[in-house]
């Protein structure tokens, strides 16, 4: 399963070519689905006063013949970039930007995506299922529950901050795989989770915490500053992660991230 968020399309810094080249690695291969976990969309527009820049702006829509029309162009665009895994697509869940604009402007452009795309509108968290099956043959179908949030609070600046304060998901939601964004950064930790079968013997079968990553550049090339130079955020990876899902020996279901 492949995992992206917060791209931005339609900021400057949006890493498109980091993002084609993520899609064009895994879209082949026969097992693998896409989700996406929020801000796909950059959704700052010229009545924001407090976060619009017009060096922000992709230069490709600042040279386009409809210039005002940022929402519209940030939407196609995307479809477009997506358009090649469409079918692959679980899911895309909403991001702070695309609520934001709704919220102020009343203009649900996740809905919009998704509607156009003919993909599952995970809202702004959600609880999945997926039901594993032997491609080969028979036998048991093995179930994997995933929680997915887009991720909340101002981001942050420490290696250990992310992973602190989503953890706590794993308290109060009943999964094996959780999966977060927001904070541009990418890590994954596997946590132990310790029990008994029915037979009363020990079992181990631990959980994984993920946070996606950015396809959002940090630093600019010029004298003009990011939204994250002038906050103090540190430069971030650029990617997604790809997280292996398989069948281990005991039938139980295991995780790896492969691609991060």
């Amino acid at each position: 399963m492949a995992v992206f968020s917060d791209l931005h399309v339609g900021h400057d810094q949006f890493a498109r070519r980091h993002f084609k080249q993520f899609i064009d690695r895994h879209k082949d291969h026969p097992y693998t689905y896409f989700i996406g976990l929020g801000d796909q969309l950059d959704c700052i527009i010229q009545s924001d006063y407090k976060r619009f820049r017009l060096s922000g702006i992709d230069s490709r829509y600042r040279d386009s013949e409809t210039p005002d029309e940022l929402i519209n162009m940030q939407i196609k665009d995307l479809c477009d970039l997506l358009e090649p895994i469409r079918g692959r697509l679980l899911g895309l869940i909403c991001g702070n930007h695309e609520d934001k604009l709704n919220e102020k402007h009343g203009i649900n452009v996740h809905r919009l995506v998704c509607s156009a795309l003919g993909v599952d509108n995970l809202g702004y968290s959600c609880l999945l299922l997926l039901k594993l099956a032997n491609s080969e043959g028979p036998g048991r179908v093995r179930s994997v529950r995933i929680y997915c949030h887009h991720g909340y609070g101002g981001g942050g600046r420490t290696q250990g901050g992310a992973i602190t304060k989503y953890s706590r998901f794993i308290t109060e939601y009943d999964a094996d795989v959780y999966l977060t964004a927001h904070d541009h950064d990418m890590f994954w930790k596997k946590i132990a989770r310790v029990g008994i079968n029915n037979s009363g013997q020990m079992v181990d079968r631990p959980v994984i915490l993920a946070n996606a990553g950015a396809f959002k550049k940090t630093l600019t090339d010029g004298d003009v500053p990011s939204w994250e130079e002038t906050r103090g955020f540190p430069p971030r990876l650029l990617g997604g992660l790809v997280l292996e899902i398989e069948i281990d020996r005991h039938g139980w279901v295991d995780f790896s991230v492969i691609d991060g």
